[in-house]
């Protein structure tokens, strides 16, 4: 059995499970950088605040997100009733969702 610490690590970000985008896997999906959604658990904030398998994050807070630290850090600044924007791509189109947990 995992420790608990790699189980946090492997469910990324309010419940979703997040991977920084390499510059090969950038190219396979159609984007230059952010943060690529594997997985988002039901009932978690990120299910919640709309997130889906497959969304990339590309900013939050107004803020350009590169990897899964730089979006934690974001994400540990922000305020728990107010929440994060995130600007998110999906199919080709970019919307904003918010993160609250």
């Amino acid at each position: 059995q995992a420790p608990i610490i790699l189980w946090q690590e492997y469910e990324g970000v309010g419940g979703a499970r997040v991977e920084t985008i390499s510059e090969g896997l950038g190219k396979a999906i159609g984007v230059d950088e952010g943060v690529l959604v594997m997985r988002v658990r039901p009932g978690t904030p990120a299910a919640r605040a709309g997130l889906r398998d497959g969304d990339v994050i590309v900013r939050a807070s107004g803020k350009r997100i590169r990897t899964v630290p730089e979006l934690r850090n974001i994400l540990a600044g922000g305020d728990r009733e107010e929440g994060v924007t995130l600007l998110i791509r999906r199919e080709r189109k970019e919307r904003d969702v918010t993160l609250r947990w």
